[in-house]
């Protein structure tokens, strides 16, 4: 299998492969994004596989059986910070 990226902002990012199992596959388009640009984590969260380029941000999810998108760590940290400014409004505008 070839696998070739030519982004609009010019280059080319080819790999070539002869593994058939999915997970190879994956692999290797994630290596691809980050070589044409893309952050690892924003590959991490959208391609999630046995591998992560970082693993501490992990997702936190639902139960298998809910409907709820699952969040990173980041992302519920981030919702903590916003929560807590909400709570604390007034202290922060003093």
């Amino acid at each position: 299998m070839k696998i070739t990226f030519e982004p609009y902002s010019g280059g080319t990012f080819t790999a070539e492969t002869d593994a058939e199992h999915i997970g190879e596959v994956c692999e290797i388009i994630k290596g691809l994004l980050v070589q044409v640009g893309y952050h690892p984590t924003n590959v991490d969260d959208y391609i999630q596989i046995d591998s992560q380029w970082f693993p501490d941000l992990m997702e936190i999810g639902p139960p298998e059986d809910s409907t709820r998108p699952t969040i990173t760590k980041l992302e519920q940290h981030k919702e903590e910070i916003k929560r807590d400014y909400v709570e604390n409004e007034e202290e922060y505008m003093n």
